[in-house]
């Protein structure tokens, strides 16, 4: 039964995956059918965004953070900071605070 499964999951690929009007769908899966699993490994030659280094010093988020308040800055590398330092990818709990208990909490 599974070899049934395989067998017709290749078969839907092969007519339904690749598109003419989208040249890059003949890389997803293979001559046969079989997922081309090349394709979907990250590339090597991506570059990557991520910053191990953090941008502000702690007394200098603090004393922006201050400032602006959480989120509510324009500067993206202040917002990652923020993150960090909290722990969290959602500010929408602490958006706008100035006291910085929160900080101070975790």
């Amino acid at each position: 039964e599974d070899f049934i499964r395989q067998d017709w999951a290749r078969e839907m690929r092969l007519k339904f995956s690749i598109r003419p009007d989208f040249p890059n769908t003949s890389l997803l899966i293979n001559a046969d059918g079989s997922i081309n699993q090349d394709y979907f490994l990250p590339s090597r030659t991506s570059p990557t965004n991520v910053s191990k280094d953090p941008v502000y010093a702690p007394e200098e988020l603090v004393k922006r953070l201050r400032e602006e308040g959480i989120g509510r800055a324009g500067d993206k590398d202040l917002m990652i900071a923020t993150m960090a330092a909290l722990g969290t990818t959602d500010l929408k709990d602490v958006l706008g605070r100035k006291d910085l208990k929160v900080l101070n909490d975790r």
